[in-house]
Formats: structure tokens, sequence, C-alpha cells
């Protein structure tokens, strides 16, 4: 959305309305509304020129309408990638396998998202 941006990923989470819900609300940026039937919330990456990085949010409620820019709390859009995680600390867990109660954490098992699930714009 931005034309002065270099290269960008995108991310989007087309969850179930509830997950949908848990995401917005962790973001501090659900508005209270019932999540429409295939919403979906958008994530972009950019780097910089000088090599810094920034993140947008975006929310499209339907499949016909385009998706509209959903600020995060505290910070510009884009936002410095520094202050997006900074700004959103307290909803990622420090201690995934203790989080998610998993039974064989240790070395080895870590989450590791692969890079292509990540569209290149």
């Amino acid at each position: 959305m931005w034309e002065c941006m270099l290269p960008r990923r995108r991310l989007d989470s087309l969850e179930h309305d509830s997950t949908l819900i848990a995401l917005q609300a962790a973001l501090r940026v659900y508005s209270g509304r019932p999540t429409p039937y295939a919403a979906c919330h958008g994530f972009e990456f950019y780097q910089e020129s000088n090599n810094s990085f920034n993140v947008a949010m975006f929310y499209r409620k339907r499949s016909d309408q385009r998706p509209h820019i959903l600020p995060l709390p505290g910070c510009p859009t884009p936002c410095p990638l520094p202050l997006f995680i900074h700004l959103t600390r307290t909803a990622v867990p420090e201690d995934w396998d203790a989080e998610c109660q998993n039974p064989q954490s240790g070395p080895g098992n870590e989450i590791i998202f692969p890079t292509s699930s990540l569209a290149q714009s």
C-alpha cells in the first residue's frame, strides 16, 4: 500500500471467527463486533532502503471489499518492527512449550515457521 517501500512480505491470517477475534483482542484492535464469514487479518512486512523493517496490519471484512488499514494502538502505520515487537510483547508467550503444554518439550522440538508461508508481493 505504501509506494515508497521496498521488498515486502505478506502474511494473511485466515482463521475461524473465534481465532481471529482472539488474535485481534490480543493486539488490542478488536472492535467488539462479530467477525463476518471470510474475514481476513493481514500483516505486511517491509524492508526499507536503510535496512530497517516496518509492519502494517490490514483487515478485510468481506471478500468483495479491499482490506483497510488496521493501526496498532500506540504505533504509526507502518509501524517500525522494534516498536511493534515491544507493543505486542505481552501477547507472545515467552515459553511456548509451557504455554502449549507440550509433553515433548526440549531441544529439537522447536516450532519452525516455513518462510514459504509468507507470500512475496
